[in-house]
């Protein structure tokens, strides 16, 4: 009787050991963000600090007349009249977005604006005398599995949300990327500007992998822009 229940555990665990690679396989690991990315629920915002006074000036202009919960005056949004958005106004939509890995960097897709934004993750620093972009400069390195981003040199004429809140060219922009499942990710992301905000702030969203999605094009003045091109191009 022993003898045959010894054959019974060791059949169950051989099975149980057969099963593992599947498992593995289908459970992507902990450093890879690899995917098309939707988001899952609202932003949640940490409090925002106090804005110095230039900055309470710029925020209170797109704001006049707008309430509270709502966003930003339109014809004073910058997407609206085809900035690019920066990476935290992206961070903010209810649009997907796709990571790709690649050697020495990371990748990043949206599809809002069709943009683009590369992280580099070769362990160098920031370049000295970097002329602001509308991305900026991202670097990035593993805190276990937390990638973790860091963004400095982005032109001060973009929103960080939808509300209108400004930030300087001195800002740093940091995010933390963490897969919470094989179908989760994490996004933490924080806005340290002492040129804008008495002390750093930042929030929280929650994304949820779309496999089986493709990342499609979305100019936003595509319409605006057509109209003016036919218009120019219809004159004798």
């Amino acid at each position: 009787m022993c003898k045959h229940f010894i054959q019974s555990v060791i059949s169950l665990l051989l099975a149980a050991l057969a099963f593992v690679p599947v498992v593995l396989a289908q459970t992507p690991p902990a450093r890879d963000l690899s995917g098309i990315w939707t988001p899952r629920g609202q932003t949640d915002f940490f409090a925002t600090p106090e804005m110095r006074p230039a900055a309470k000036e710029r925020y209170d202009a797109v704001r006049f007349g707008v309430p509270k919960e709502e966003q930003g005056l339109d014809f004073m949004d910058p997407a609206q009249a085809c900035y690019a958005t920066g990476p935290s106004r992206q961070l903010t939509l209810n649009r997907p977005f796709e990571i790709v890995h690649v050697p020495d960097r990371i990748l990043i897709l949206y599809e809002f604006q069709h943009e683009r934004r590369l992280v580099y993750t070769d362990g160098r620093g920031h370049p000295a005398g970097w002329k602001p972009t509308w991305m900026g400069h991202s670097t990035g390195r593993w805190d276990g599995d937390t990638l973790v981003v860091e963004t400095v040199g982005q032109r001060e004429e973009t929103w960080l949300d939808g509300l209108g809140s400004p930030h300087t060219e001195a800002m740093r922009y940091g995010e933390r990327f963490r897969r919470l499942s094989p179908t989760s990710l994490e996004v933490t992301f924080t806005i340290d500007d002492p040129e804008a905000y008495t002390k750093p702030w930042g929030g929280k969203k929650l994304y949820e992998l779309r496999p089986d999605w493709l990342i499609m094009e979305q100019i936003n003045c595509e319409d605006f822009l057509r109209e003016r091109v036919e218009r120019v191009m219809r004159r004798p």
